[in-house]
Formats: C-alpha cells, sequence, structure tokens
C-alpha cells in the first residue's frame, strides 16, 4: 500500500544543507586561511563549524598564567549545539558526550601531537535575584504579580530559550542596575528595593549566566524604614 503519512517524532542531527555559492567561497577562503592545520584560535573554532553543522557557536580558550601569558600547551574548545529545530528550546544548550569525542578526535587530526585538546560543554552559572517589591496591582494579587516577575526573570536571563534568532553570549557579565531597570519597567512593579544577586558572579570565558529556577521575590507594601533618605536612586530604590 501506499505511504500515508511520515513523522519525525525527535529533531534531525549529523546533515548538512546543500552548498550554495557563497557557503562554498567562504568554505575555500577559511580553508586556505587554517591549510587544515589547528595553529591559532580561529583556527580551532573555524575547523569544528565547518565540520560540524550542528555546532552553532565555538570559543577556543588558550591555557594561560596567573599573569594572562600563554602557559602550557593545552587548548580548550567550548562547543554550543544548534538549538534552531530544537523543541522545546534548552536554556542550557549542550552537546552530547559522543559528538565532544567527535570533536576533539577530529582536533587532534590537525594539531601537533603535543597539545593537549579539551572539548567541553559552557558551565552554566545560574543567578538568583532577591529583592523586595511594591507591586501596582491589588495585594490579593501578589503571588500572581510573583510568579510572572519570576518567569520574566528567567526569560530576561535566557532570551535564547524563547527566541532561537537570540545570540548565546559566551562570558558575558551582566550588572545589578540592568536587572533592576529590567523589573522596574514592569507595568504591575512600583518599585523594588533591597535588590542583589544571592551568588558571587565570577565570570569564566567558558561560562553563561542563566536564571535560578526561583527567584527570591518578597512583596511589601511601603515600609516605614524606606523612607527617600534611606535609598540611593539606581542602587537599592527605582521608582517605575
Amino acid at each position: 500500500s501506499a505511504i500515508k503519512i511520515v513523522k519525525q517524532p525527535t529533531t534531525s542531527f549529523g546533515g548538512k544543507p546543500e552548498e550554495d555559492d557563497d557557503r562554498f567561497i567562504t568554505r575555500v577562503s577559511e580553508r586556505l586561511r587554517h591549510k587544515q592545520r589547528a595553529i591559532t584560535a580561529w583556527d580551532y573554532e573555524r575547523l569544528v563549524l565547518e565540520e560540524f553543522p550542528e555546532i552553532y557557536k565555538v570559543k577556543c580558550i588558550a591555557a594561560t598564567d596567573d599573569n594572562n601569558n600563554p602557559a602550557d600547551a593545552k587548548v580548550t574548545v567550548v562547543v554550543i549545539p544548534d538549538i534552531s529545530n530544537t523543541t522545546p528550546l534548552p536554556e542550557e544548550p549542550k552537546a552530547p558526550l559522543y559528538l565532544l569525542k567527535e570533536i576533539k578526535d577530529l582536533l587532534k587530526k590537525y594539531t601537533s601531537e603535543f597539545v593537549e585538546i579539551e572539548v567541553k560543554n559552557p558551565e552554566y552559572e545560574p543567578v538568583t535575584c532577591t529583592m523586595e517589591v511594591v507591586f501596582s496591582g491589588e495585594s490579593s494579587r501578589e503571588g500572581e504579580y510573583i510568579n510572572k516577575l519570576n518567569e520574566e526573570l528567567k526569560q530576561f536571563f535566557a532570551p535564547w530559550a524563547y527566541d532561537q534568532t537570540v545570540d548565546i553570549p559566551l562570558g558575558r557579565s551582566i550588572e545589578e542596575s540592568l536587572v533592576i531597570n529590567f523589573i522596574a519597567q514592569r507595568e504591575y512593579v512600583h518599585y523594588v528595593a533591597d535588590f542583589e544577586f544571592k551568588e558571587t558572579i565570577e565570570m569564566k570565558p567558558d561560562s553563561i549566566l542563566v536564571s535560578a529556577e526561583n527567584h527570591e521575590i518578597t512583596a511589601v507594601a511601603e515600609p516605614d524604614s524606606y523612607g527617600i533618605g534611606y535609598m540611593v536612586i539606581g542602587d537599592n530604590f527605582i521608582v517605575n
């Protein structure tokens, strides 16, 4: 009998799109530059991207000493998989172990035998925000507002999990003031006070900041202790 329907229950992997003229020119130009040898960080990154279309971003990190000078012959290659065809979009994209091994095996073919290569996923660093918030709506809806703000903060820290066209930044830091301003712009927030990150954030070149599952949000009324002289604009007092 004739085939009536074909379904694909899981995401495709390992395939390559047909090469058009622009892709061909780019590939040849890059191959002429790295000459199928991995010497510079750029070489490592382009070799991986050329051979593994399922990888979206690569960052090569050379080992350095305490003074940030080149150190031992060790190279760390951090990869982020392409999530454009993944459902649902993951907050912490990670390449499977077999793919990390395949990438390492490829790079070993094109580099010195004395170079130690590590291929890994990014380190995802969850950030927990603690704060007190005066909401604009009725006090009976404070639980609803807390849940909504918590979800919007998760989207703020990891927008790629909600929109596949958004870049996933490696090694990005974030200032508390940016998060405070984001919160203050919510239409249901009157003001936010005593904001801080619960964790000490030490950014590394292989890390990505993401949201904790739950932030510590306390709904408060207009407290007596929060007078204008008590708080500092842009520090612990933001008016919407």
